[in-house]
């Protein structure tokens, strides 16, 4: 929609991201509070997500990102309330449940679990024959899908990121900003969420939560405590473009 508004006129590059940034300002104006993104900083914050980003701490992120992934199919006061009473998942259960060499071959690697199936509740998976040895089971989280998802993260996090995701940001932030583009700061909310979007359970919805978009607004723009080097100057309004307008929208 904004590329048909755009195209209608004619014009520099300024004029047109003055023109989306003067629409999109309206829009979150009538459909969000002002505060909306200094609320989203301040829970970053207080939940360490900011400090983790400057010290590459990898633990504290996957804890955060599991947290946040957990109110995929549920309505959020029913999973902050079993978050509140269970907890979730840490980085060294999950660590401790691949130590050695697993009995299920799904947890030999990322691209092996596809097709895990694990199910809490009738404690079945794909491979049955194996399940008394899987430690998907240990974790306590509210079903089977979420302890997909905690060691689909992990083994993302360990294989595809190096076992450092604030490096890998990095990194793919750096390569699509050299691909040759005419509007080049559009591909950089896709460089990081693209990927993600294979980790298991991880669709569009939940991946633009308020919190998480917050996040990848932070990182392509290189806002404070992330820890970029050269910030794009259009990056910010096309990721917020990308990642917070469909917050309003529920989209």
């Amino acid at each position: 929609m904004l590329r048909q508004l755009t195209s209608q006129h004619e014009g520099s590059a300024v004029w047109r991201d003055d023109y989306t940034v003067r629409l999109i300002h309206r829009i979150c104006c009538l459909a969000g509070p002002p505060s909306f993104l200094e609320d989203l900083r301040r829970a970053l914050q207080r939940d360490g997500v900011l400090e983790a980003v400057t010290s590459h701490d990898t633990a504290t992120l996957f804890e955060w990102l599991l947290r946040m992934f957990s109110y995929r199919g549920i309505a959020d006061a029913v999973a902050t309330d079993y978050m509140r009473w269970h907890g979730s998942a840490s980085w060294n259960d999950v660590a401790a449940g691949l130590q050695g060499r697993p009995a299920c071959a799904k947890l030999h690697s990322y691209w092996q679990f596809y097709g895990c199936r694990y199910t809490k509740l009738a404690r079945t998976c794909a491979e049955p024959r194996r399940l008394s040895r899987c430690p998907l089971p240990a974790l306590h989280l509210r079903n089977g899908h979420l302890h997909q998802l905690a060691y689909s993260l992990f083994l993302f996090i360990r294989d595809i990121a190096a076992g450092d995701l604030v490096a890998w940001i990095d990194q793919r932030l750096a390569e699509a900003s050299e691909v040759d583009s005419s509007e080049p700061p559009l591909q950089l909310p896709e460089a990081i969420i693209g990927p993600l979007r294979n980790v298991y359970g991880a669709s569009d919805k939940v991946l633009n939560r308020p919190g998480l978009t917050y996040f990848w607004v932070q990182a392509v723009s290189g806002g404070t405590g992330w820890r970029l080097g050269p910030t794009w100057s259009r990056s910010t309004r096309s990721c917020i473009i990308f990642c917070i307008v469909p917050v309003f929208f529920g989209a």
